[in-house]
């Protein structure tokens, strides 16, 4: 006996029978306070605004003269009660053993009266049935018990689900095990867990067997996969119920704080990866199925799905479905909506009822309310499953500070949740896109039906578009490009889409120049027009330099084992190299100052380098970020430029050129601007990579030098940022490799094995990056090329073997990756 938690319990009845709160706020305030135990119910129903602090304290004396009455026991005060037949019908769909304990002082008054025998009959252990020898005990819930168990007739091994003997004398609690057994066994698909007999042991008990499935369920899949991924402990349970009888149950516990994935770029294109987005295909098409009989599951989540050794996905733990037995509601059904024999009768459909698991809850199960739910609420429930998918989170934790059940539920109420990208920007856009609309807060703006939501996910498997999702052009030229790469072989293919997409820059820049001209010389009154539309030519032009730096980068890369592929790549050279030099006239000519402007300058440079550089098909230039390490060797710089190469270089020149007027302009401007400091870096370490192919060795060499000023106060001023460490890396490599070429050994040395320290740090601070470790395994080839130039032969083969040593890991790792 529980003398706080029969308090409680007759200090909320009391407050209802007085009409000092409602029924539902009973049923809210006794769900928050299974969480949270240690706090009085008074004044739980005061935090969540039910009573006030005055009507508390005039409760409190009440309850003490009631339970006074009575002997000083709160339990018999709670027997002497009357008319809580409804409220305690309600209130045993609260998950707690303890709250279950209190009820049964109400339970024998009120419920249908069973004798003492009964009820002595009722808590003896079953008999062994003539079908089923249990064999051990499996699993435990809030209603009921599962055993693993023998079938005789089939000799095989089943689950035997068995309701608790402290609920079997309640008709309510007996209604709804036999609806649950009544729904799962009427819903006969491959993904729904079949129901194989539905009994009574002797003393009246319900019982029914089921498949016992061997594997995992979703939960543990998505924690390994995350673990695997970010090598991290397991992420937090947020599966625990936080109301109203799930199945199974676990034991009562607040909300704690969830650790994120950081999972790489890498782990989302895996196997494992697209193996759970399978799984979740599959359980969208079973419960796209459950819902064209009528049913509604309203419990999903990732602990309801289970996964079998063998590919088998199945949904479980229907005991707060539903069935709606409304066929209307449903389209294409080719089987009648479900109509369990025990009637509906029997289930939570008390309005104001929170039913659900928090984490996974949508916003109209969150207020309660239960004559509002439909398909969509489901969806919104497999969204937040595919979010824990994405994020190896639920969408609903208890982060720092610690929030009460109130204000969680608030945050569901609100679709108060970080977008998935927040917690991993490594996650592909458009998966977040469709994780989002399933999770939309009002059901009209979510997808249809559940079978809407697993084409979307299918589409993104197959590297289709996905509905949620507005593609950048860039990624449609992408697809267009790897859908098309025998045309695209072709030079005629080749040109147009070049000239193409060239004309379209063009016209963006020359229109959009002109509205800016007219703009100004309008009105001081249209001041504000001609900035939105300097802004817009802008973007635009970004937009468009963007599509050219990628269909040029898949064009070079398709032509790149074609025969006569070099020629094919100088026809378009030639043929397109006229109206770069055009653009980029008109470009570099704009007087605007903003690193808007300076990025746009830097990306027209690097996409014409790009198309200029005749033996590369490395990746497209990125101005704004760090450059990439792993540049070609010193013996190489300054070779193999053609005469149209020449050109694009020079023309790459003045674009750089002006580029670093900008980025030098607004570094003066804001002398404590990380990011302008870090563009002006950037903006030396492109003029070098110029010289460089020009030849002139001496100019980058001041470059690269006036680079690494820069870089080293900003690695030094935060020696925790990978970016700005790496930015350091690759400015003492410019210098390694410039030093070498003109004979500097002793310096190229020196900026090498500098380099090293850097790539061996990240090495150990992540010894599964496989960045760090292709970065590292370069920088032991370029020390090797130097102690060959000093003649130091065994060092520089040490230094090979080591670079090798790394090289060859990955390769085997990574079989089908070219660049390994």
């Amino acid at each position: 006996m529980n003398q706080v938690s029969d308090r409680n319990l007759l200090f909320g009845i009391l407050a209802l029978q007085m009409e000092f709160i409602t029924q539902a706020g009973l049923i809210a305030a006794m769900q928050a306070w299974t969480l949270q135990k240690s706090r009085p119910l008074g004044e739980l129903l005061v935090e969540l605004g039910l009573i006030s602090a005055e009507d508390r304290a005039a409760l409190e004396p009440m309850v003490d003269r009631h339970v006074a009455r009575h002997g000083g026991s709160a339990e018999q005060s709670l027997a002497a009660l009357s008319s809580v037949s409804d409220v305690a019908e309600e209130l045993r769909l609260l998950a707690d053993d303890e709250l279950q304990q209190t009820m049964s002082y109400l339970r024998w008054r009120h419920s249908s009266g069973p004798s003492d025998s009964a009820a002595q009959s009722a808590e003896a252990s079953p008999p062994t049935q003539q079908r089923f020898e249990l064999l051990r005990a499996h699993a435990e819930g809030g209603l009921g018990k599962v055993w693993i168990a023998k079938d005789r007739e089939l000799n095989r091994e089943v689950a035997f689900k068995e309701i608790k003997p402290g609920h079997a004398q309640d008709s309510g609690s007996r209604g709804r095990f036999i609806l649950e057994a009544e729904i799962t066994g009427g819903l006969e698909h491959p993904g729904i867990v079949p129901i194989y007999s539905l009994g009574h042991h002797d003393n009246g008990r319900p019982f029914y067997a089921m498949r016992f499935i061997r594997g995992g369920s979703l939960k543990e899949a998505i924690q390994q996969f995350h673990a695997t991924a970010t090598k991290i402990s397991q992420p937090f349970d947020p599966n625990t119920p936080t109301v109203i009888g799930a199945e199974p149950v676990a034991e009562a516990a607040e909300v704690v704080p969830a650790q994120p994935s950081h999972a790489s770029r890498e782990a989302f294109a895996s196997v494992e990866f697209r193996q759970l987005l399978g799984r979740f295909i599959d359980v969208c098409n079973a419960i796209e199925y459950a819902h064209s009989r009528g049913v509604l599951h309203r419990d999903l989540k990732p602990g309801n799905i289970m996964l079998g050794k063998y590919g088998e996905t199945l949904v479980v733990d229907w005991g707060l479905a539903k069935a709606t037995g409304k066929a209307d509601q449903f389209t294409d059904a080719e089987e009648a909506p479900l109509s369990p024999s025990s009637g509906s009768g029997f289930e939570p459909t008390q309005i104001g009822s929170v039913i659900g698991t928090l984490a996974y809850m949508s916003p109209e199960q969150a207020a309660g309310r239960l004559d509002e739910l439909g398909p969509v609420t489901d969806v919104y429930s497999l969204g937040a499953t595919l979010y824990h998918v994405l994020t190896g989170q639920p969408p609903i934790s208890n982060q720092s500070p610690r929030l009460t059940i109130p204000e969680l539920l608030q945050r569901v109420l609100r679709g108060d949740f970080p977008p998935p990208r927040e917690i991993n920007p490594q996650l592909p856009k458009p998966l977040e896109a469709i994780c989002l609309k399933a999770m939309s807060l009002r059901p009209s703006d979510r997808y249809a039906s559940t079978a809407a939501l697993a084409a979307d996910v299918e589409c993104y498997l197959a590297d289709e578009p996905v509905s949620a999702h507005a593609e950048p052009l860039t990624i449609r030229a992408r697809r267009w490009v790897k859908r098309h790469q025998t045309l695209v072989g072709s030079t005629a293919a080749a040109v147009l889409v070049a000239t193409v997409t060239l004309s379209v820059l063009v016209v963006l820049v020359t229109g959009k120049n002109q509205q800016l001209v007219n703009a100004k010389s309008a009105v001081e009154t249209k001041r504000a027009e001609a900035e939105a539309s300097a802004e817009v030519a802008r973007e635009q032009s970004q937009l468009a330099l963007s599509t050219l730096n990628t269909v040029i980068f898949d064009v070079q890369r398709s032509l790149k084992n074609v025969p006569g592929g070099a020629t094919i790549r100088n026809r378009l050279l030639a043929s397109v190299l006229p109206q770069l030099d055009k653009v980029s006239t008109q470009f570099a000519a704009q007087s605007v100052i903003d690193r808007n402007t300076m990025v746009a300058l830097n990306e027209m440079a690097g996409t014409i380098l790009q198309l200029g550089n005749t033996g590369s098909t490395d990746s497209p230039h990125v101005s704004n970020g760090e450059a990439e390490s792993g540049s070609p060797r010193p013996s190489t710089l300054g070779r193999g430029i053609g005469s149209e190469g020449q050109s694009a270089v020079l023309t790459a020149e003045r674009l750089y050129r002006r580029a670093y007027e900008i980025a030098q302009q607004l570094a003066a401007d804001n002398p404590n601007d990380l990011e302008a400091q870090r563009d002006l870096s950037l903006s030396f370490k492109n003029l070098g990579d110029v010289f460089l192919k020009l030849g002139r060795a001496d100019d980058a060499l001041t470059q690269f030098q006036d680079g690494l000023k820069i870089s080293r106060v900003l690695a030094e001023a935060d020696p925790n940022d990978t970016q700005k460490q790496r930015g350091l890396a690759v400015s003492f490599e410019r210098l390694g490799q410039v030093s070498l070429s003109l004979g500097k050994t002793d310096d190229a040395l020196k900026y090498f094995s500098d380099e090293l320290v850097i790539a061996e740090r990240r090495m150990k601070v992540d010894p599964s990056d496989v960045d760090a470790q292709r970065f590292t395994s370069v920088v032991y080839i370029f020390l090797g090329d130097v102690f060959l130039a000093l003649g130091r032969t065994a060092d520089a083969l040490t230094q090979f073997q080591d670079g090798l040593k790394i090289s060859r890991v990955l390769a085997e790792a990574d079989p089908n990756d070219t660049q390994k």
